[in-house]
Parts: C-alpha cells; sequence; structure tokens
C-alpha cells in the first residue's frame, strides 16, 4: 500500500513539474528529500528507498520529455552540424557562423522552421510570380542543389500541383548539357518541392541589363538554347515560357576571347507552363500563363500551341540580345495586343551594326503566321555560318534609297527598292555629325552631302567650323566639308536646302539672298543666280540629269526650272479651276533622268506626272494610312525600272508605286522621316 501511494504520489509531482518553474522544481525535490529523511528514520531504509528512487526517474526521465514536446516550448539548440563542401565554393568542414545560421534559419522558415527531409537549406536565392528556389545541400552526398518550392498562394490548387509536378516529370526525361538537369520531386505533407541541378551564375535577363550583346556573343550564347530546345522539341514538349530570365550563365561573366561563354555554361530552364504538343492553353488561377513580353500570338489569343511558339519566343529574345531592348513594351494587355497586331522594329533599324543575316532571322522567327517562321534546324544554320552575315551589305543595286531619320544612331542610311536596311552612314556624334541635318544629296559616285543645322560645328566635331555642307563618304567616313558661312559673296547666309550634281558640284538656297550659290566639287566657289520671285517656302532644290536646277516652293505654289547656267526655263502652277487665280496647293516635287516632272497635288491628294511637252501624264495616288498625317512636303524619287517612291517628311513609310500608277509596297523606316533622296545611278 505504502509503495503504490508513493508511485502515486512520485507520478503527480512529475506531472506538475511539467509546469512549474525551475525554482519551484527544486522545491519539491527538496521536500523529497526531507520526507525521505523522516521516513529513514522512521521506518528504515527499505521504505525510503522506494519514493526517493520514483522521484528521480520521474523527474530525470518524464519532465524532459515531457516539457520538449508541449506547444510552446523550445529545446535547447543544438551545436552547430559541420557541412561539407559541393560546388560553389562551400568550405569544407567549417562551422556555420551566425550570419550563415541566421540565413539558414531564414530560409528553412519556407518549410516549417525544419529542413526539407534529405536536404539541408542554405538560402534564398529567387523568387518568380509561382515559386521560390532554395539553395540547399543534399545529405545523401552533400551535393547542391536548387529547391524549388510553389507560393503559398498556389499550395493548395490542384490544377497548379500537377503542372508542378509534370514540369520535374518531363525536366527529368531530358539528358542534355545545355537543359537544367532535375533530380527529385515530391511532397512532404503539404510542402510540395522539386529538387534541380544548382547553378552558380546569372541569367540572361542579368546579364542584358548591360545592354546588347556583340554579334558574335550573342552566337555563343545563342546557340546553346538553340540545341537546348531542340532536345525539348525531340521530347515531345513545349516549352512555353523562353525568355532571358530562363537562361542561366555559369559563372555570369562573357570573356573577351572566342568562345564568349563555354558551350556547357548556358543552361535552359524553367519548364513551369510546359506541356506536351498535345495540349492547348493552360491558365492559373484564371489567368493566361506565360510572360507577355516574350508570348507568341497563338498564345496571346489562348490558340493551340507547337514548337514554333517557343521559335516566335526565342526570337524575341535574340531581339533582345542583339538591340539591348525588348521589342513590345507596356502594360500586359498592351503588349498582347502588339503580339498579335504590330510588327516591331526590324533588329538594323534600331542598331545599324547588327548583320543583315541576322536581322533577317530574328524577322522571320517573330512572323505572326507560324508557317512562315524557320525551324531550329534554319535557326542554327544562319547562327554557325558567320561568314554569311554580312550579305547583302554591298548589294549590287541599280538604285539605292538614301534617308534622314530623327535617330542618333545611323541617322543617314541607305536602303535597298525593297525597304531593307543597307548601312548606317553617318551618326549624330562628336566625330560625325553633332545633329540631325537639315538636307541631304547625293552625287553619282556615292557619296553623300549633309546640310548642317549648326552655323558653326560642336567642338570635336568633324568638319571645318564655319562650313554649311559635310561630305560622307558613303561608308561612314568624312569626306570634307563645303560652303562657308558668311556675309561676302562667295559665302551663304541661310543656307536651307541643298543639291548636288554628279559631278559633285554643290549647290545651296540661300534664303537671305534669294539666289543659289554654286560650289565646284573641289570646293571652290563657282558662282551664284537669283530665283525669279521672292522664295516664301523653299521645300526641294534638285540638280537634274542635264546639270540643271529644279526649285519647288510649297509658299509659292510653284516650281521653277533652271538651265545649267542658272538662267530661268520655266514654271509649273496649276489653277484650282480654269480662269481662277487661285493656284492649287503642292507638296511634293521631282525630275526623273528622263525630264518627266512628278508633282504632288496637295488639294487632290494625287501625284501627277508631267511630259517634256507639258503633257499630263501618269496620276498616282497617294493615300495615307489611317491616323497618318495628310501634312508634310513629299520627297519623291524614280529608280532605274520606273518605278516612283514617294514619302512624307514627318512620316514613317515610303510607298512605292509601279509604273502603270499602282501601289506595290509601303516600306516601314520605323522613325520620323527628315529628308529622302535616290540614287539614281548605280550603286556605290
Amino acid at each position: 500500500m505504502t509503495a503504490l501511494l508513493w508511485t502515486a504520489i512520485a507520478g503527480l509531482v512529475a506531472l506538475l513539474a511539467v509546469r512549474l518553474p525551475r525554482v519551484a522544481l527544486r522545491a519539491a525535490f527538496a521536500v523529497a528529500v526531507v520526507l525521505a529523511a523522516v521516513l529513514l528514520a522512521v521506518g528504515g531504509p527499505d521504505r525510503a528507498a522506494a519514493p526517493w528512487l520514483l522521484l528521480v526517474a520521474a523527474s530525470g526521465v518524464l519532465v524532459p520529455r515531457l516539457r520538449a514536446t508541449l506547444p510552446g516550448r523550445r529545446g535547447a539548440a543544438p551545436r552547430a552540424r559541420r557541412t561539407g563542401a559541393a560546388g560553389g565554393g562551400s568550405r569544407r568542414g567549417a562551422t556555420r557562423t551566425a550570419a550563415e545560421r541566421a540565413r539558414r534559419a531564414g530560409a528553412a522558415a519556407a518549410f516549417g522552421g525544419r529542413d526539407l527531409p534529405g536536404y539541408t537549406v542554405v538560402e534564398k536565392v529567387g523568387a518568380g510570380g509561382m515559386a521560390t528556389v532554395y539553395r540547399a545541400r543534399r545529405d545523401a552526398d552533400g551535393r547542391e542543389v536548387a529547391l524549388k518550392i510553389p507560393m503559398e498562394a498556389y499550395a493548395e490548387d490542384e490544377a497548379f500541383l500537377r503542372r508542378f509536378h509534370r514540369e520535374a516529370e518531363i525536366a527529368q526525361r531530358l539528358d542534355h548539357p545545355n537543359v537544367v538537369t532535375t533530380f527529385d520531386h515530391g511532397a512532404v505533407g503539404t510542402q510540395h518541392y522539386m529538387a534541380m541541378e544548382f547553378v552558380e551564375g546569372r541569367s540572361l535577363e542579368a546579364i542584358l541589363e548591360g545592354g546588347p550583346l556583340a554579334p558574335t556573343a550573342f552566337a555563343d550564347l545563342a546557340k546553346p538554347v538553340v540545341s537546348a530546345l531542340q532536345a525539348i522539341h525531340a521530347a515531345g514538349v513545349v516549352h512555353r515560357d523562353v525568355k532571358p530570365s530562363n537562361v542561366l550563365v555559369a559563372g555570369g561573366t562573357l570573356r573577351d576571347e572566342r568562345p564568349h561563354v563555354p558551350p556547357g555554361a548556358v543552361r535552359l530552364m524553367d519548364f513551369g507552363i510546359a506541356g506536351t504538343t498535345v495540349l492547348s492553353r493552360l491558365t492559373v488561377t484564371g489567368a493566361r500563363v506565360g510572360t507577355p513580353v516574350y508570348m507568341s500570338p497563338e498564345q496571346a489569343q489562348g490558340e493551340t500551341m507547337d514548337a514554333r511558339s517557343d521559335v516566335y519566343s526565342l526570337g524575341l529574345v535574340f531581339y533582345e540580345m542583339l538591340t539591348g531592348t525588348t521589342a513590345f513594351e507596356g502594360a500586359y494587355e498592351t503588349v498582347v495586343h502588339q503580339q498579335v497586331h504590330r510588327t516591331p522594329p526590324p533588329p538594323r533599324q534600331r542598331s545599324v551594326r547588327i548583320p543583315p543575316a541576322l536581322d533577317a532571322l530574328v524577322m522571320r522567327m517573330i512572323a505572326k503566321d507560324p508557317a512562315d517562321r524557320p525551324d531550329l534546324d534554319e535557326v542554327l544554320a544562319v547562327l554557325l555560318d558567320e561568314g554569311a552575315w554580312g550579305a547583302g551589305l554591298d548589294a549590287d543595286v541599280g538604285f539605292r534609297l538614301w534617308t534622314v531619320l530623327e535617330v542618333r544612331e545611323g541617322v543617314v542610311r541607305t536602303w535597298t527598292p525593297d525597304g531593307h536596311l543597307l548601312a548606317g552612314v553617318a551618326d549624330v556624334a562628336p566625330d560625325a555629325l553633332s545633329s540631325v541635318p537639315r538636307d541631304l544629296a547625293v552625287d553619282g559616285t556615292g557619296r553623300a552631302y549633309a546640310l548642317r543645322v549648326e552655323r558653326t560645328s560642336a567642338p570635336g566635331a568633324a568638319g571645318t567650323a564655319g562650313d554649311a555642307v559635310v561630305v560622307l563618304d558613303g561608308v561612314g567616313g568624312i569626306a570634307g566639308t563645303r560652303a562657308p558661312l558668311g556675309d561676302d559673296a562667295e559665302a551663304v547666309q541661310r543656307p536651307v536646302r541643298l543639291a548636288v550634281t554628279d559631278d559633285g558640284e554643290v549647290r545651296l538656297l540661300d534664303a537671305a539672298s534669294g539666289r543659289v550659290v554654286r560650289y565646284a566639287p573641289d570646293g571652290a566657289y563657282a558662282g551664284a543666280f537669283a530665283l525669279r520671285g521672292t522664295p516664301r517656302t523653299p521645300s526641294t532644290l534638285q540638280a537634274t540629269a542635264d546639270g540643271g536646277t529644279l526649285v519647288f516652293d510649297a509658299g509659292r505654289r510653284d516650281v521653277q526650272r533652271y538651265d545649267a547656267e542658272g538662267r530661268f526655263v520655266t514654271r509649273w502652277a496649276f489653277r484650282v479651276e480654269e480662269g481662277r487665280d487661285e493656284l492649287r496647293e503642292l507638296d511634293g516635287a521631282y525630275e526623273d533622268a528622263s525630264g518627266t516632272l512628278y508633282v504632288g497635288d496637295a488639294t487632290a491628294g494625287r501625284i501627277r506626272s508631267v511630259g517634256g511637252d507639258g503633257r499630263l501624264g501618269r496620276t498616282f495616288t497617294y493615300q495615307p494610312r489611317r491616323g497618318e498625317s495628310r501634312a508634310g512636303i513629299l520627297d519623291l524619287a524614280v529608280d532605274d525600272r520606273g518605278r516612283l517612291y514617294a514619302a512624307r517628311r514627318g512620316g514613317t513609310v515610303v510607298r512605292r508605286f509601279a509604273f502603270d500608277g499602282t501601289l506595290e509596297a509601303t516600306l516601314d523606316l520605323h522613325a520620323p522621316l527628315v529628308r529622302f533622296v535616290g540614287e539614281r545611278r548605280g550603286s556605290a
């Protein structure tokens, strides 16, 4: 009976001790010792030993275990564990510092304060819209891995979790050096995870923050990505989220020498919305998946996707790699609309230093119609054939278009008749043109002459201070200057229009004196002649094929013709109605090599041709696009096949008309036009 009583008392004390503070626990043990001593004196050793042993057992065994399991109670911190190195510069056998322990504790918070079984979480390395990535160490072999954990918002989304594990299954089927390896995936309780290869480096997105890539660096990065996509497509998978942030570069830096990055250092990752080729659009909580800036038109419209959709997205990534800017910008819905309805400027129009073959490749890849896009074998073939990248720069065309655009790089450009950019002849820069030229003319050898806006050159600018004309050699160099500015008889005071003969004689219309001043090909003053009437809005000055001069004045609504000696020949103007003196508003004039005059009739919205005998000939209807301004001067030119080109200053397109007057093509410049001329005699 006594033993049972003391056993009950010992258990009660043990249970109470769990809730008692340490001071109370010590008092209870003191009481127990006193009772044991009394029992020893009264009943002997046998009676005193039993309760004492029971108290010791209850206090030493039950209490610590019960205290450790109670909610809100924390046991003593474990001793710091030693971790082995597994790549990424970790220190073998080094004890964690306080900072490392704090970082690890913060990262492990995603797992309820514990490491994922089999892995030791080291730190958080990134987060996307749907998942967070942690750097961790695999306990089995010490290897560093990347643990991908769904965001809390998707932890109970069954559709998302199915797709999350499908991503892992897809990735585990792929064995390619440029695809991030997936080792394992699963769930512990409600915590889902995916264990992948950890790549120490930077994303392509981070690299592009430093600006566009040189063509060779672009190719060295692009080829492994193409190879990775080929492997993915061969497995019957569409990636659906090709973008710079999903391309990892081990080391994160590009070398100066070739290859700029080792092929094995580039990895394509994140199949977060990948699906098989038979799946159509997937949604997460009612929203489209994918990144809109790199989303294909069919993906944006919720249509069925295939490998060609990845080609489109890759083309937009290439666009950004080459130009340093995305093809589309704006809010989500704005970008989605652009993906479906708008074609961005070709990369060469953003940067004329991009080789034509790469420019053409990117534009084919981002064709709106999937049938017009190249397959990845064709893409890789262009990237490998570096010797053909410059094809087209020295195109032997019988006619070239020259433009002055409101841009800094490639302000003066040359184009093929089909609207392909040949070269950027000059930039706005200290060693080229200090500002956008006011006018442009081209001689018979392909040299361009640009009319300065400034009276004097900026410090460090090319050419002689005080000269009005800068001569360009056709390949970006400065060949000299012409036409001194001043008040004497051999200078010009306020030049507003420029013309050049085929042999290089420069002619300037000086608005201050109302005359045309001439300078020989060597720059010497060659004379001047006065215009009939006072210039109002002199808009075009042209040196004709026979050495004469054509002057179009929009303010006077007339066109005047002078011979090679500067003598007045004739004047063209058109009445609004017969019998009335009011003249029709004109917006352009040009004379071709045969002597046919083309005049822009702004009142009728047409371009009329006038033969050498004064008779009206063909008529061309100039129909503006929706929203396109009808104001501004028309620049006109005729090529060696008799096709007429027309472009409105301030606009962004050049229209080409067939000989019979029908509109053949509209060539997009993607930048405001300052001046447009045609080089009518051969190639440079």
